[in-house]
């Protein structure tokens, strides 16, 4: 019997030291910008308005991290409808 517990606990507290944590981006307290600059004169900066990143690890040190990425390329913004448009078009991410 002592040995069966033994096993029972032993397994039950692996369980723990393997288990696998994964957090999730909260999209209302972050956000996701970009940043290129045009003909080497000026600066354009954007954001997608919709995108998840999350990151997977099990170890404390994230040594072991996975960080995945998705965004909604139609939600682009960069403050120029005209370029948003140009952006969503087939000549770059070809969504509407």
């Amino acid at each position: 019997m002592k040995k069966i517990s033994t096993i029972i606990i032993t397994l039950f507290f692996s369980t723990f030291l393997l288990a696998q944590t994964t957090w999730k981006v909260d999209p209302m307290h972050s956000k996701l910008t970009f940043s290129t600059v045009h003909l080497g004169i000026s600066d354009i900066a954007g954001l997608f308005k919709k995108f998840e990143i999350t990151a997977t690890t099990t170890k404390t040190d994230f040594s072991d991290a996975v960080l995945e990425l998705s965004t909604d390329e139609a939600s682009i913004d960069t403050e120029v409808e005209m370029r948003d448009n140009h952006l969503r078009s087939a000549d770059f991410f070809d969504v509407e």
